[in-house]
C-alpha cells in the first residue's frame, strides 16, 4: 500500500526537478540584500555629496563677504558670520564656524578663511552607523593683485568720475581705476577707443562694444582700490623765489605763482606752487629733468595753447645722492613728478591740458582731492604714468600713449586689488 503511494508521488516530483523556472526567483532572492544595499549606498553617497556642496558653498560666500568686508574697512567677521547664518536656512553647522584672517602667497592678513561643520544622517547608513558622518569645508577669499593700474580716480560717489570721450586714443598698456560707486563710475563714449586692463570700479562701467580695443577687460563693482601714494608726506618748502620772465633757467624754491610768459629750462629740484598756478599758454617752452612739483593751498595746473612741455621726474637714486637739492626728501619721491598737499587742498579746484599742447610726462601726477582735465588736441607722451586725481575727465582728440622703459618702474604700488577664492 504504501509502495503504491510512493510511486504515485514520484512522477510529479520528478518533473518538478526538471523544471528550472524557480531558479530566477531563488537568485533574486539572493542578490536582493546586495541590490538594496547598493541603492541605498548610492543614495547615501549622492546626499553626502549634496551636503558636502551646500557646505562649501556656504563658506565659500562667507569667505568672499569677509574679504570683501575687510578691504573695505570694515569687520570681516560681522560679514563673514552675517553670510553663514543666511544658508543656516539649508543646513545646520556642528559648533561654531570659524572666521580667521590669514596671510596668503607672501601677503600679511590679506585673506579671509572660514571653516565650518555639518553631521547629518544618512537614509541608509543611519540603520548600521551610531551617527551620521562629519562633513567639513574650508574656503579662502584672499585681496590679491591681479594687473596694474596707471590712472585712479579717488571720488567715491561721482557719477563717470573717469569719462572719456570724443575721438581721445588711449593706449595705456596698463588699467584705469575709480573708487566711485555711483552705477556709471566708468563712462567711455564717442568714438573714443581705449586700450587699458583692467578697466575697474567699485561701481558700474558704461562703454561700448567699440570703444574697448586691445586686451581691455572690465571689472564692474568691484573693490576699493588702494592710494598708492596716500603714505607720502609733503616735502617741506623751500627758498622763496618769484618767477621773472627773462630767467633762462628758473631754480627750485617756493613760488606764490608761475605765470609762464618765456622759454625756460628748470634746474633739478622741488618746485612748490603755493596758492597759485603753473600756467603755460601760448608758444612757450618750458623743460626740466628731475624735478618735482608740489602744490599748495589749492594751486593748479593749468597748460594751454600750442605750448611745448618736457618734464622728468627725478629717480630715487638721484635723490639719494643729491638730498641737499631735493630738500632731504624720502627716495620714496623718486618718480613722482606733481604731488598735490591734501592738507591744504581746496575743494573744487582742477587742472587741465588743453588746446595743443605738446607735452613729455615722465612720473606720477598725484592730485587725489582735484579734478584733472585733458581736451582738446593735446598729445601728450607718457611714460611710466600714474595719474591720481579726484575725477578724470579726457575728451576732444588727445592721443595718449604710455610706455615705461626696461629697468623703470612707476612709484608705489600698482597693483590692482580684486578679491578671489583662492583655496
Amino acid at each position: 500500500m504504501f509502495a503504491r503511494i510512493l510511486n504515485k508521488a514520484r512522477h510529479p516530483l520528478r518533473s518538478v526537478g526538471k523544471d528550472r523556472r524557480g531558479n530566477v526567483l531563488v537568485l533574486t532572492a539572493a542578490a536582493l540584500p546586495v541590490m538594496i544595499g547598493g541603492a541605498g549606498l548610492g543614495v547615501d553617497v549622492t546626499q553626502w555629496y549634496l551636503w558636502q556642496r551646500e557646505l562649501q558653498m556656504s563658506v565659500d560666500t562667507a569667505a568672499l563677504a569677509g574679504a570683501y568686508s575687510k578691504v573695505q574697512g570694515k569687520d570681516y567677521n560681522v560679514s563673514a558670520n552675517a553670510a553663514l547664518t543666511d544658508n543656516k536656512q539649508v543646513l545646520d553647522y556642528l559648533g561654531t564656524p570659524s572666521v580667521t584672517v590669514v596671510s596668503w602667497s607672501g601677503g600679511t592678513n590679506n585673506a579671509v578663511r572660514v571653516s565650518a561643520q555639518t553631521q547629518r544622517d544618512l537614509p541608509f547608513s543611519s540603520l548600521f552607523l551610531p551617527a551620521g558622518p562629519t562633513i567639513t569645508a574650508t574656503a579662502t577669499a584672499a585681496v590679491i593683485d591681479s594687473g596694474e593700474f596707471c590712472m585712479l580716480a579717488t571720488n567715491e560717489t561721482a557719477q563717470a568720475a573717469v569719462s572719456i570721450g570724443g575721438n581721445a586714443l588711449l593706449q595705456l598698456g596698463c588699467g584705469i581705476a575709480t573708487n566711485s560707486n555711483h552705477s556709471e563710475a566708468i563712462k567711455i563714449f564717442g568714438s573714443s577707443q581705449v586700450d587699458a586692463d583692467p578697466l575697474t570700479a567699485m561701481g558700474g562701467i558704461t562703454a561700448g562694444s567699440n570703444n574697448l580695443i586691445g586686451d581691455t577687460t572690465t571689472r564692474p563693482y568691484s573693490v576699493k582700490q588702494t592710494d598708492p601714494l596716500a603714505h607720502l608726506t609733503t616735502p617741506p618748502a623751500g627758498t622763496s623765489r618769484t618767477y621773472d620772465k627773462n630767467n633762462a633757467t628758473l631754480q627750485p624754491g617756493t613760488y606764490s605763482d608761475m605765470q609762464i610768459k618765456g622759454s625756460h629750462t628748470l634746474a633739478p629740484g622741488v618746485y612748490t606752487i603755493d596758492g597759485g598756478s603753473l600756467k603755460v599758454a601760448a608758444q612757450y617752452n618750458l623743460s626740466g629733468s628731475g624735478v618735482i612739483f608740489v602744490l599748495k593751498n589749492g594751486a593748479t595746473i593749468d597748460i594751454n595753447g600750442g605750448s611745448n612741455i618736457s618734464f622728468t621726474a627725478p629717480t630715487s637714486d638721484q635723490i639719494t645722492a643729491s638730498p641737499g637739492t631735493y630738500n632731504n626728501i624720502s627716495s620714496e619721491f623718486g618718480g613722482v613728478l606733481i604731488f598735490e598737499d591734501k592738507a591744504t587742498s581746496v575743494a573744487g579746484k582742477d587742472s587741465r591740458i588743453n588746446g595743443n599742447a605738446t607735452l613729455h610726462l615722465g612720473g606720477a601726477i598725484y592730485m587725489p582731492n582735484q579734478d584733472m582735465e585733458m581736451t582738446g588736441n593735446a598729445s601728450p607722451s607718457t611714460q611710466c604714468l600714474l595719474l591720481i586725481a579726484n575725477t578724470i575727465g579726457i575728451s576732444g582728440n588727445p592721443i595718449i600713449p604710455n610706455s615705461c622703459p626696461p629697468g623703470s618702474s612707476p612709484p608705489g604700488n600698482f597693483g590692482a586689488k580684486v578679491v578671489r577664492l583662492v583655496s
